[in-house]
């Protein structure tokens, strides 16, 4: 299931898109947004209509680090999307195209070369998918929710640990491996490290993307913190994806995700949970504290990062 299910990553994707937005200067690192707890936007066909994107909380003025920290979602929609007020945009963000680029520079919508059969590519969406799909044009909307990795976007687990793994090593896409290695006659043959693409990303944003992720597992009101084994520092990111029909009161079924790596200060091990029917920071977290835990008392640790 860790390979051949896809589903939405919701905010473990924000690392992703806070590399994006740093490598396409549609923001700096101190660039402060107001988070106030939802983002509102009028329908272009008809201003009388206005549709609400919820945040999980209110967070206040927020720059890139506290926006990675709290996993704002008013802060990644806009960097995702923008601001249009009045018919005009006054903040360009980064659009829904170089999103799906900066997805598929993180080996999204493909398969990532592990050695078992049938693994899924899951979707990178983008606006000509939706028409050519669904013969629908692309929507502001659509590109909120993307930044946010909700909507249309799929990825399995495999995919995301991956994608943990090069924010780590400095950029790498490796090719995982469930087989270690092949033994014979006595002597062991490692199977060898494979870097099948690489993030077209500075080592200076790659360093700001993991220090934000590194405060929301340390800041005292950090989402990641659930998941910080003892002894050991992390970066780590929660994500509660939305799925299904809304109940009544409108809210929705969420699946719970967490992406982990350590040691923060020279990573070895890359680390991605996913739970149905969770929440990241409540559920996924705890499993991978107990994960990382488990790998660091084993004493023969196998590098997945660099």
């Amino acid at each position: 299931r860790t390979y051949v299910e896809v589903h939405a990553p919701g905010s473990i994707f924000k690392p992703l898109v806070a590399l994006a937005a740093l490598e396409n200067r549609v923001i700096a690192p101190e660039t402060t947004i107001y988070a106030g707890g939802s983002l509102q936007v009028r329908n272009q066909y008809d201003p009388s209509v206005v549709y609400t994107f919820g945040d999980w909380a209110v967070h206040g003025n927020v720059n890139m680090n506290r926006a990675l920290a709290r996993s704002s979602d008013v802060y990644f929609y806009e960097v995702a999307g923008g601001v249009w007020e009045g018919g005009r945009e006054t903040f360009r963000g980064l659009g829904a195209d170089r999103l799906a680029q900066w997805a598929r520079f993180a080996g999204l919508g493909r398969p990532t070369g592990l050695d078992l059969p049938g693994e899924a590519s899951g979707l990178v969406p983008d606006s000509a998918w939706k028409q050519r799909a669904l013969g629908e044009d692309w929507l502001l909307g659509d590109t909120y929710t993307f930044g946010i990795g909700q909507g249309y976007l799929t990825a399995s687990v495999i995919q995301m640990a991956t994608m943990t793994a090069a924010l780590a090593n400095g950029g790498d896409l490796l090719v995982p491996h469930v087989v270690r290695g092949v033994q014979q006659y006595g002597a062991l043959t490692l199977v060898p490290t494979r870097v099948t693409a690489r993030l077209p990303a500075s080592p200076e944003h790659l360093a700001i993307v993991r220090r934000g992720m590194v405060s929301a597992a340390s800041d005292a009101d950090g989402t990641a913190t659930t998941g910080v084994p003892a002894g050991v520092s992390i970066g780590g990111k929660t994500g509660t994806a939305e799925f299904g029909q809304p109940y009544p009161d409108g809210v929705f079924d969420t699946h719970g995700w967490f992406i982990a790596f350590a040691p923060a200060e020279q990573p070895q091990i890359a680390v991605a949970v996913y739970l149905e029917y969770a929440v990241g920071q409540t559920h996924a977290g705890p499993v991978a504290k107990e994960i990382l835990e488990a790998y660091f008392r084993g004493g023969d640790a196998h590098r997945v990062a660099r």
